[in-house]
């Protein structure tokens, strides 16, 4: 099992800067609501500042509490490697999928599961393809699945992949951020699946 995260690596120190400008904004957007709640009609005006508030926070939230874990499951585990009841270990997945887990102040979900199977190509941000063949079968499919990929990664989307799968008879595809390993790997298994 091969396992990269992205994004919740935010120390101490940026944890107290983050809460003392949170509680001056708190203080700001108050005393910003008392000077429009003396004005006529202000009551109108505190909605947007309100709600811009809220904004400023769940953008906060996203950057500093949100982080992605990516795991591929690249081989079994070792003969041996017992889990708490003395059982052997075994992975949940088949071998060669990756999947996506979300994390919320700690807590994660899993966001999606790809197959090895579904995999057609990784393509990086300089836009080279894994697998060029994928491309010729339905470009406009392929081309309408990367601009609706779903970002699974935090920060800017320079040097974003993107995984393209097929499930369900139509196109889909994932952005996110690997390391030039994973990147690799995900090659492989792709080039594997193509030669079967």
């Amino acid at each position: 099992m091969y396992q990269e995260t992205n994004g919740g690596n935010a120390t101490k120190k940026q944890d107290l800067l983050l809460f003392f400008g949170l509680l001056a904004l708190v203080i700001l957007a108050r005393m910003l609501m008392n000077a429009v709640s003396s004005i006529p009609h202000g009551s109108i005006l505190q909605i947007p500042l309100f709600i811009g508030l809220i904004l400023v926070c769940l953008a906060i939230y996203k950057k500093r509490l949100c982080s992605y874990r990516y795991t591929l499951f690249n081989e079994e585990p070792e003969e041996g490697d017992l889990d708490q009841y003395g059982n052997q270990r075994r992975n949940p997945y088949p071998l060669g999928t990756l999947v996506f887990e979300q994390f919320s102040g700690g807590k994660g979900r899993i966001v999606d599961t790809v197959a090895p199977g579904e995999m057609q190509a990784i393509v990086t941000d300089t836009g080279t393809a894994a697998s060029i063949s994928v491309i010729g079968e339905d470009p406009e499919a392929l081309q309408r699945a990367v601009k609706k990929a779903a970002v699974l990664c935090t920060g800017k989307k320079s040097g974003t992949s993107t995984l393209i799968f097929k499930r369900d008879g139509r196109y889909q595809a994932i952005a996110f951020k690997p390391s030039d390993k994973l990147v690799k790997m995900l090659e492989e298994i792709i080039a594997a699946v193509n030669a079967a």
